[in-house]
């Protein structure tokens, strides 16, 4: 099963909202199921670094299942209390992951390869009509993706660029997700190699 079975016209829809406002969707499927999903914000990735670990696992691995779901062969409530237990728990400990830059050279990667694709007029025009109507606030709304792409748009126009050496301010742009906050939806309590359908990874796009 793959994507092109989950594309009714609603369900278009939906996932070329969520790929213009967050600007990278994640697939993940299965024999039976297959699910996208958009990234964490940076605003909700830092919230959850704080209280992660302080709430329920499953409670958690619901939330970030149920805020970053899109388009799927089964909607949320299915998924949460009829589908297989692992594939929630797998879906919600990847997506953190992969919503953030985990170390510094994939950060910086990011960042240059935003900076390539700036080469339009069109992005130029957007960061000129949208500067200074847009707070710290607002931004981290962004996920990181799309918070890049703002960087180097605002790059261009204020000739001011992000250092991306080793004493760089990078560091504070963005906190890192930490390790211990990845840590949900682990499976060395499961013994049953049939307990679920846990799903694989399939694309980025």
């Amino acid at each position: 099963m793959d994507i092109n079975q989950i594309l009714d016209p609603q369900k278009v829809d939906k996932l070329f909202r969520a790929k213009a406002e967050y600007g990278q969707l994640f697939s993940f499927n299965s024999k039976e199921f297959v699910s996208v999903f958009r990234p964490l914000t940076v605003e909700e990735t830092e919230t959850l670094a704080l209280l992660g670990e302080r709430l329920n696992q499953c409670a958690v691995e619901d939330w970030i299942f149920s805020t970053c779901f899109v388009a799927g062969n089964k909607d949320v409530p299915y998924f949460l209390e009829e589908g297989p237990f692992l594939y929630v728990s797998n879906i919600a400990s990847q997506i953190p992951v992969m919503s953030s830059a985990q170390d510094k050279k994939t950060y910086n990667k990011a960042v240059l390869q935003s900076r390539e694709e700036l080469n339009t007029l069109q992005n130029v025009v957007e960061v000129i009509i949208t500067k200074g109507y847009m707070g710290l606030k607002d931004v981290k709304k962004y996920s990181q993706r799309k918070q890049f792409d703002l960087l180097a748009r605002a790059e261009s126009i204020s000739g001011e660029m992000l250092d991306l050496g080793e004493k760089g301010k990078n560091k504070r742009a963005l906190r890192k997700f930490t390790e211990g906050a990845t840590v949900i939806g682990g499976t060395e309590n499961i013994t049953s190699p049939t307990v679920a359908d846990k799903p694989d990874f399939n694309e980025e796009f």
